[in-house]
């Protein structure tokens, strides 16, 4: 049985006007209302256990209110002078009140009127002065070079006294360090075996998120220092890969870095040294990287894949942009899927096979080989997403396959598709 009465609960509810309470409802408040309070009661405890106190206050209930989301009550402090009294109510045993004290109102009116608060005031100072900071009370002091930060106490126009800490630096462990420089060291070796280790390392230790924002700008400055580098810049990327697809790492406060990282990588002019090396695997890969991560983060950054996809049909349909770019932004949106395909792929067929065309029968032999390579990839891309379309008929699909029969009519290639 509850340790609150059914009548309390009766009285408490037509104090909000609700008159029709039951018997069997009010009994069952009762016993919720008790739950509640001994659940209050016994976070209460431990504040005060914390506190090395025997005595429960005020304050250690609204703490253990306010640790379960609830609002604290106002009004009741134990410093007050004049502590609260409860009362019994005559004729109602198990019924309580709170004695109100009677106030005289001549009292009142005679009693000396409250000082008058301060008015609010402003003021400036300045942050920075051509870039130094001037040493005035409102700035924190400078911290020498090589010293370690230090908590300074200051002491406040009205008495108070205040603890200011100084800036910390984000150092790392001296074992943090050690192994940034292995990281680092087996990815620039040429041995496969230690930069393959390396990825497995980066993508299974689970106590590296203090050292991930100096992988990150690490790996994501690769692009602009060696774009002519193929194997250091596959290796970038296969530690990007390793990174994302690691459960213990939280990448997302560092996705502005990647992101321009992993789209220079897709639709770049030119990457390595000379044509005859491959870097068209690397393209695919990292427009698969790119549309995992939108997949991933698209429902907190809800522009990040129609800012991606824009840049890649932008590069697509520009006629001064090389082979190698078109490669990349024809994988980039293919690998958003099918969705993406149909939206903006599939419409601009006919647009780009008037600029793809005369490349197909090119004398230059690496003109020719990148025309290739570009058909081949949108062969690979409209492919996929007809062999979608045609296992789920629908007047939508028959519209679609209309359209690339009729895009297709002067060389027959998107029937080729159609085929496959």
């Amino acid at each position: 049985m509850s340790a609150l009465q059914k009548d309390s609960i009766k009285i408490i509810a037509e104090s909000v006007s609700i008159t029709n309470l039951s018997d069997e409802v009010a009994q069952m408040i009762a016993t919720d209302v008790e739950y509640r309070l001994r659940e209050i009661t016994q976070e209460a405890l431990k504040f005060m256990n914390h506190s090395r106190r025997v005595t429960l206050t005020t304050e250690d209930i609204n703490s253990a209110l306010r640790l379960r989301r609830f609002q604290a009550v106002y009004g009741y402090g134990h410093l007050s002078s004049k502590p609260i009294h409860f009362r019994r109510a005559a004729g109602m045993p198990d019924l309580y009140y709170v004695e109100d004290e009677e106030l005289n109102l001549e009292d009142i009116l005679n009693a000396p009127p409250p000082k008058v608060p301060r008015d609010v005031t402003f003021s400036a100072h300045w942050l920075a002065i051509d870039g130094k900071q001037p040493l005035t009370r409102w700035n924190p002091a400078p911290v020498p070079a090589g010293s370690e930060a230090m908590a300074s106490i200051e002491e406040t126009d009205d008495g108070k006294v205040e603890v200011v800490k100084q800036i910390v630096k984000h150092t790392l462990s001296r074992e943090l360090q050690m192994y940034y420089k292995k990281i680092t060291h087996s990815l620039t070796s040429e041995d496969d075996t230690m930069q393959e280790a390396a990825c497995n390392s980066l993508k299974n230790d689970p106590g590296i998120n203090q050292l991930l924002p100096y992988l990150i700008q690490w790996t994501c400055d690769q692009p602009t220092r060696n774009l002519r580098n193929l194997p250091r810049l596959s290796v970038m990327l296969n530690v990007l890969i390793s990174v994302c697809e690691s459960v213990h790492l939280h990448i997302e406060p560092y996705l502005h870095q990647m992101m321009p990282a992993v789209i220079t990588l897709i639709v770049t002019a030119q990457m390595g040294q000379s044509y005859e090396e491959d870097h068209w695997s690397v393209r695919s890969r990292a427009a698969g990287l790119c549309a995992s991560l939108c997949e991933r983060f698209g429902s907190i950054y809800q522009h990040l894949q129609s800012r991606v996809t824009k840049t890649f049909i932008n590069a697509l349909l520009d006629p001064t942009k090389p082979l190698t770019t078109h490669f990349g932004a024809i994988h980039g949106i293919a690998s958003f899927g099918s969705n993406v395909t149909a939206l903006l792929l599939i419409p601009n067929i006919d647009v780009y096979f008037k600029l793809l065309q005369p490349e197909l029968s090119n004398s230059d032999p690496v003109r020719l080989l990148e025309s290739q390579k570009v058909f081949q990839a949108l062969l690979e891309a409209t492919g996929r997403y007809v062999q979608t379309l045609m296992e789920t008929p629908s007047p939508l699909n028959e519209k679609v396959k209309q359209t690339l029969i009729e895009s297709g009519s002067e060389d027959n290639t998107t029937r080729l598709v159609l085929d496959l």
